[in-house]
C-alpha cells in the first residue's frame, strides 16, 4: 500500500507526510519543483519508522500526464495541493484555476489508475462558511459558501468550486465500487514550520503579529487549529471505521540544536516560564541536561529560534541568546534492562538529557556514533519520535 500526498512540500502536506512516515507507511510525495531544496530537503530529512518509505516525485497540477504518473499504482490519495493565496491581481489564474483544474486532473488520474481505494480532499472552512452568516451557525456538509465571488472572495470560490467538483463526481459513482471520500475543512492553521516556505502562508499572519508589524488592534475573531492536528485528521481519515488507538501527536527529532543562554540573571524565572510555555505550544522542543539544569532547544529550522528569542523578550521580558550544539539527532531511549540503561546513561554523560515529560533522550553527535551505539546496545530501544510514549501507555 502506498499513499500519494499531493502538495507534499506545502505546510499541511509536509506534516501529513511526516505523520505517515512516523507510522511506517510508504509515501509518494509530489512537489512542484524537485530541484528546489526548500520544497524537498525537509521531506528527505524526515524520520521514517520501520516498514516506511519515501518517494519524492515532481508533479504539475496543470499537466494531466504528470498527475496521472504521480497517482498511478497508489492505494490511497491525500490531495492537499492548492494555492493558499487570498488576493491577487489575476484571481482566476492565480487562485481559482489551480484548485479547480488541479482537482479535475486528480479526479481523472484516479479514474485511470483504478487502484485508489481511499481519498482525503483538503478543503477549507472557506468552502462551507458564507461571507454573510450569523454567529453560532453550525456548518455541515450541506453548508456552502454560495456567496463567494471572484471579486470579493476568490479563495472561498476556489475552495467551494473544487470541493463541489470532487463531491459531485463521487456521488455519480456506484456506491459499491467507488473509492471512499472524506473532505476536511481546516480553519486558520498554525504550528511549527518545516521549511522557510511555510512562513508565507497562514504563518505570515502569526509572524506579523510576533514582529509587531500589524499596526492596529483589529476587532476580528480567528479560529485556529494546530497543523499537527490537521495532519493527524488527514491520516486518520484514511481508516474506514475500524478500531484505532489514538497515540497523540508524535514529537520528531529536531534538525538543529542550540543551548539557551540567559542574558539577564534577574529575569531567570521569566525565562524559565517563557521557554516552558513556548515549547509546550510546539514552537520547538526542550531538552534539559541535569548537570546545571542547562536547556537545549531543538527545532527544524533557524527561523524558529528568532521567533522564540523575540517572544521571550517582548512577552516575558527575558533576554537570551542561543549557542549552537553539534548534535545530529535526538533519540528517545527505553529498555526493560535497567542495568544496561543506567550503564548507557553513565557512559554517555553530557549527551544524555530529558524531554519535558522526563523521558531519557540521547543527543547523538553524528550518524556514525549513533549507528555504533545502536549496534553496541541491542538491549536498548532507540526511538526517533516520541510516539512510543503513548503507544506504551495504551
Amino acid at each position: 500500500m502506498v499513499t500519494v500526498v499531493t502538495g507534499a512540500s506545502g505546510y499541511i502536506g509536509s506534516h501529513v507526510v511526516a505523520n505517515l512516515l512516523a507510522r511506517g507507511e510508504k509515501v509518494r510525495a509530489t512537489v512542484r519543483d524537485i530541484a528546489d531544496p526548500e520544497r524537498v530537503e525537509h521531506l528527505r530529512n524526515l524520520p521514517i519508522a520501520d516498514g516506511g518509505g519515501l518517494e519524492v516525485v515532481e508533479m504539475d497540477l496543470f499537466n494531466p500526464d504528470s498527475v496521472d504518473a504521480a497517482i498511478a499504482g497508489c492505494s490511497d490519495l491525500i490531495h492537499t495541493a492548492a494555492t493558499v493565496v487570498v488576493r491577487s491581481k489575476d484571481p482566476q489564474r492565480k487562485i481559482v484555476d489551480p484548485s479547480v483544474i488541479g482537482t479535475q486532473n486528480v479526479i481523472s488520474a484516479v479514474e485511470k489508475s483504478d487502484t485508489i481505494k481511499r481519498i482525503v480532499h483538503t478543503s477549507s472552512t472557506a468552502a462551507i462558511r458564507p461571507m454573510d452568516w450569523k454567529d453560532g451557525t453550525v456548518l455541515t456538509t450541506e453548508t456552502w459558501a454560495d456567496d463567494a465571488t471572484l471579486e470579493e472572495n476568490p479563495y472561498g470560490l476556489a475552495k467551494v468550486s473544487a470541493e463541489r467538483l470532487i463531491r459531485d463526481w463521487h456521488s455519480s459513482l456506484d456506491e459499491e465500487t467507488r473509492p471512499r471520500l472524506v473532505t476536511i475543512h481546516p480553519c486558520m492553521v498554525f504550528g511549527p514550520p518545516m521549511s522557510p516556505r511555510h512562513l508565507r502562508g497562514s504563518l505570515a499572519i502569526l509572524m506579523a503579529i510576533v514582529r509587531r508589524e500589524v499596526p492596529l488592534n483589529l476587532p476580528m475573531q480567528i479560529n485556529i487549529v494546530d497543523v499537527r492536528d490537521v495532519a493527524e485528521a488527514h491520516v486518520r481519515a484514511l481508516t474506514e471505521g475500524e478500531d484505532m488507538v489514538f497515540r497523540g501527536i508524535p514529537s520528531f527529532s529536531p534538525e538543529i540544536f542550540k543551548e539557551l543562554v540567559n542574558k539577564d540573571p534577574m529575569k531567570s524565572k521569566q525565562l524559565e516560564k517563557g521557554i516552558q510555555q513556548l515549547t509546550d505550544e510546539g514552537v520547538a522542543q526542550l531538552f534539559i541536561r541535569s548537570l546545571g539544569n542547562r536547556k537545549i532547544v531543538g527545532t527544524v529550522g533557524e527561523l524558529q529560534f528568532e521567533v522564540i528569542q523575540y517572544r521571550l523578550e517582548h512577552e516575558y521580558g527575558a533576554k537570551c541568546e542561543f549557542q549552537s550544539k553539534p548534535y545530529y539527532k535526538a533519540c528517545w531511549i527505553v529498555s526493560e534492562n535497567e542495568a544496561k540503561l543506567e550503564e548507557f546513561k553513565r557512559i554517555k554523560g553530557t549527551d544524555m538529557v530529558t524531554d519535558k515529560d522526563g523521558n531519557d533522550v540521547f543527543l547523538a553527535p553524528s550518524k556514525f556514533l549513533l549507528d555504533m551505539e545502536i549496534q553496541n546496545y541491542p538491549e536498548l530501544e532507540f526511538h526517533f519520535t516520541s510516539e512510543f510514549k503513548t503507544a506504551q501507555a495504551s
